[in-house]
């Protein structure tokens, strides 16, 4: 995660168990003689008290249920695989991670690919956010 700490810029990790968000900041655990504290381990977002960060970063999807799905994609094969596999589901999030940075002229051509073979995504909400080469399917 990316946000702020007291208003100055800070990263820590978010990390997904059973089922819902947890955060854990291992920066702020850092004893400065050494050694760990758990006083930021697997806190809920209330928990994270001086945090600020953009909630729309993380996607609704990544929450475990039977009617969502999240998967990193490493192909075209894995992209439309996935869709495939998955287009029933209420909610898919593709992680991009073909090994170099797609464009959106890119994932457009993989929409299209998935659309014209698997019409049930015809009228869902198709979104992506380039920087973090991630595609939203609802």
């Amino acid at each position: 995660m990316a946000g702020e700490l007291e208003e100055e810029p800070h990263g820590w990790n978010l990390l997904w168990v059973g089922g819902g968000a947890s955060f854990v900041d291992v920066t702020n655990d850092m004893r400065n003689g050494g050694g760990y504290t758990r006083n930021h381990f697997l806190r809920s977002a209330d928990q994270m008290i001086g945090y600020s960060w953009d909630t729309a970063l993380i996607p609704d999807c990544r929450i475990h249920n039977t009617s969502n799905a999240f998967f990193t994609v490493r192909s075209k094969r894995e992209f439309v695989d996935a869709v495939r596999k998955n287009s029933k589901k209420d909610s898919l999030c593709l992680n991009l991670k073909f090994g170099h940075q797609l464009d959106e002229s890119d994932i457009n051509a993989l929409l299209r690919s998935c659309a014209l073979a698997y019409p049930l995504l015809i009228g869902r909400e198709i979104s992506y956010n380039l920087e973090q080469q991630m595609v939203y399917i609802r």
